[in-house]
């Protein structure tokens, strides 16, 4: 049935006619919206006001509007002529019209023809208060021509409006008839049952959501004029949603990746500060061994040879009347601890054992006195006692002269 008459991103799915009219000799305004699905057409809202204001709180930012303009500003005449061109039809319908001041529009049939005029100045007011009450006009219609649009859709032979009762013949108006009284029965378009006092309104909205017009008029360049405006104001809203719903997501993106690697370079960070303080217990315990070393190496690179020859020395003066238990050379001073530097005597050989002959002893310890590496004999620990062996303990000083 119907054919898209634009993209979903400009007109989204719901189209909007309004009608200005009057009732009892009070102006009316009838709005229709109509919503677009896959297959079908469905009305929307259908209500009525009385002033510009009321219109906008029910309609949204983006949506589309066709305004008929249906009330006593606007004249319409029947004519019956063989011209072709509808502006030598406005002519005829009006010989002295100014096309400057007035806008026109034609339902041109074969031989009788409808004209209708409306003073530009009035149009351009209507519009302008919907503009700054937030309502999107972007094409208009005067009296009843919107009908022309859909008598493909309508089946009877009489269509009531808000005003006038219309006559159709073989798809063509035969006559327009004002009247007052308006029977109440909705009528049918195409499966919709549609009130007499909306149906110009629907149709607007129809005309609108099909992209068709069957009527002439020289509004043409004011409607691309607002359909521009339109199309740009959309956009430009659209671009604000669509682009501050794309930085959002960038952000969010970002802070996701960058939440990731801060916490990926915490983990490192932490995973370095470890290994830092590993290699510094490492590098502690190197130095410490090193020095252990060097210590080791010290004692047994130094003392090795003069080792030898004081022990040597002490075996050779040593009588057969005493035996050795000990000699300990250079002695630690204390015992050994991980966490503490190993001390001991440098210059220091400690001998224990036993002696069966005191008077040997005597003679063994004077010559120990004697021997020039040793600066000082010390008995440390001498029994005497009646048994014939006594243990004793000797601290000799080694001298470096």
């Amino acid at each position: 049935m119907f054919k898209n008459s634009g993209t979903y991103l400009l007109y989204g799915n719901r189209y909007c006619g309004i009608e200005h009219s009057s009732k009892n000799n009070t102006s009316i305004i009838y709005v229709s919206i109509l919503k677009k699905t896959k297959k079908e057409v469905l009305i929307d809202t259908l209500y009525e006001t009385v002033s510009i204001k009321d219109v906008a709180p029910k309609l949204s930012k983006d949506i589309a509007c066709f305004l008929v303009i249906n009330n006593e500003q606007v004249i319409s005449k029947k004519i019956n002529s063989n011209q072709k061109e509808h502006i030598k039809i406005v002519n005829t319908a009006f010989p002295n019209i100014n096309l400057n001041d007035f806008i026109y529009e034609v339902i041109q049939q074969n031989s009788s023809h409808f004209v209708s005029i409306c003073r530009t100045s009035y149009v351009e007011k209507l519009i302008s208060e919907y503009q700054e009450a937030g309502v999107s006009i972007i094409d208009v219609s005067l009296g009843n021509s919107i009908i022309a649009n859909s008598l493909g859709f309508i089946k009877e032979q009489e269509i009531c409006t808000s005003n006038a009762l219309i006559s159709v013949n073989n798809q063509e108006i035969t006559f327009i008839k004002a009247i007052e009284n308006i029977d109440p029965h909705p009528q049918d378009v195409n499966g919709l049952e549609v009130s007499k006092e909306q149906m110009l309104s629907f149709n607007a909205a129809l005309t609108l959501l099909l992209g068709t017009r069957k009527t002439e008029s020289n509004f043409e360049s004011s409607r691309h004029m607002l359909q521009s405006d339109f199309k740009q104001s959309v956009f430009f809203r659209k671009f604000l949603k669509v682009g501050g719903l794309l930085i959002f997501l960038l952000l969010l993106v970002n802070f996701l990746f960058f939440n990731y690697y801060f916490n990926k370079v915490g983990v490192l960070q932490q995973t370095s500060q470890v290994n830092q303080e590993v290699k510094s217990k490492i590098i502690g315990l190197t130095e410490k061994l090193d020095k252990s070393q060097k210590t080791v190496d010290m004692i047994l690179n130094g003392s090795t040879s003069k080792s030898s020859f004081f022990i040597n020395s002490i075996i050779q003066s040593l009588p057969s009347s005493i035996q050795l238990s000990e000699i300990n050379y250079q002695p630690l001073t204390k015992r050994i601890k991980a966490s503490e530097p190993i001390v001991y005597d440098a210059d220091i050989i400690l001998i224990s054992g036993d002696s069966s002959n005191s008077e040997l002893f005597s003679y063994w310890i004077k010559d120990l006195e004697n021997e020039s590496w040793i600066k000082k004999v010390d008995i440390s620990r001498y029994s005497d006692s009646p048994n014939p062996i006594s243990s004793f303990g000797l601290k000799l000083t080694i001298t470096h002269d």
